[in-house]
């Protein structure tokens, strides 16, 4: 009976320890001062000051990550464009003490998702963003029951700690961008655009019952594209609403954005150009970076294998193998002014009865792997002027 009775007042005093050293840790965090892990963009001095992690190279991707997303609107977009582009992503893993080095890793959509999720990102230090639930947990698996609170129901949320890559309003911005994305038309939610020929799917609600419309495709290949209110089947086995066909629809829709986007088709191409020309500057920047560490990389083992003594072949063997692997790492194209064509604008004449119509057209090129150097554009003279007006 004593030793029982000093058992359970041994497990009291360690519940209590555990107690206090919770809460000495929350104190702490309130004051800011509790050491967190940091994502691969910001780095810890000896002095306890977090700057920026100073390669370049990171900063450069980072930066990309986001715009890409406030471009493209999802994740997945964003992964497949930095595979598509051949684009890693840097990450550090915590293993052992520090300081831990930098991984380039292919992008997925779990890497992409940790970066737009992360607040420190946003110059934000928080603390109690999860919560365990005992009746979530499962046996064998001590990580388990651990539920992510929302913004609002974190514990602690200081702001400008960090240095921001991204300003607190865009942070909250891109998390309802990313909720939005779910597909939940029970809560309104239509999702992200699907494949599909359709232009409004997910978007078209029946006249008749305001109920959200379906998508489905006839055919052979499936090319015949149709919109069908579905509730009264599905909800008490009646017949369908009503059904479109999708074909005509959705080409009096794109009649009418075209007729609406008329007046403004030069400033529409200009600024389609611009945005051609940024995104061949920004990936041409990306590969510059990758480059010089690509070459840093080769040269240093270089640097060792020629300090090595000649008569030591144990050691003069690994390290030239370690050269020669650093050699072959390298890129495999360079999408700069050799590799990858620049943006073009061609201005397409209409000659009808004596009169001349200029409609601009934007193109990339569609030769990627061409060794020659892109030509520059071609702009009509109303694009030209119309440029150095706005500068």
């Amino acid at each position: 009976m004593l030793l029982g009775l000093s058992g359970m007042m041994s497990e009291a005093e360690l519940h209590s320890l555990k107690l206090r050293l919770q809460d000495a840790a929350r104190n702490k965090a309130k004051r800011g001062e509790l050491r967190v892990a940091l994502p691969v963009g910001l780095t810890r001095q000896p002095h306890d000051e977090v700057i920026m992690n100073p390669d370049e190279e990171v900063q450069a991707r980072l930066y990309l990550v986001f715009r890409k997303f406030k471009e493209l609107g999802t994740g997945c977009a964003v992964t497949r464009y930095c595979r598509q582009e051949e684009l890693l992503l840097p990450s550090r893993p915590v293993r052992g003490p520090a300081p831990h080095d930098t991984v380039w890793q292919p992008a997925t959509l779990s890497r992409v998702l940790a970066i737009l999720k992360n607040p420190a990102y946003a110059g934000a230090y928080a603390f109690g963003k999860t919560l365990r639930d005992p009746t979530r947990r499962r046996g064998g698996h001590p990580h388990s029951g651990i539920v992510r609170l929302p913004i609002d129901k974190w514990d602690i949320l200081l702001h400008n700690v960090y240095p921001a890559y991204i300003t607190w309003e865009e942070f909250l911005a891109n998390q309802v961008r990313l909720a939005e994305n779910q597909t939940r038309f029970q809560k309104g939610k239509s999702g992200t655009p699907r494949k599909g020929q359709a232009l409004l799917q997910g978007i078209l609600r029946c006249g008749r019952c305001g109920r959200r419309m379906h998508v489905h495709y006839a055919g052979e290949d499936g090319q015949y594209p149709a919109y069908t209110c579905r509730y009264p089947e599905s909800e008490y086995g009646g017949s369908n609403c009503q059904q479109l066909r999708g074909h005509d629809l959705d080409a009096e829709v794109e009649r009418l954005v075209l007729e609406a986007l008329a007046p403004d088709r030069v400033s529409i191409a200009l600024a389609a150009l611009e945005e051609l020309e940024q995104e061949y500057e920004s990936l041409r920047r990306q590969w510059q970076l990758r480059l010089e560490r690509v070459r840093y990389e080769a040269e240093r083992a270089q640097r060792q294998y020629g300090a090595v003594e000649p008569e030591n072949r144990l050691v003069a063997r690994t390290l030239e193998r370690r050269w020669e692997e650093k050699d072959r790492r390298g890129p495999r194209r360079y999408p700069g002014p050799g590799g990858r064509p620049a943006p073009v604008v061609v201005c397409a004449h209409h000659h009808a009865g004596g009169s001349q119509t200029d409609s601009p057209v934007v193109d990339q090129g569609s030769d990627r792997r061409s060794g020659s150097r892109a030509r520059p554009g071609v702009v009509p003279d109303q694009l030209a002027d119309r440029r150095h007006q706005r500068a």
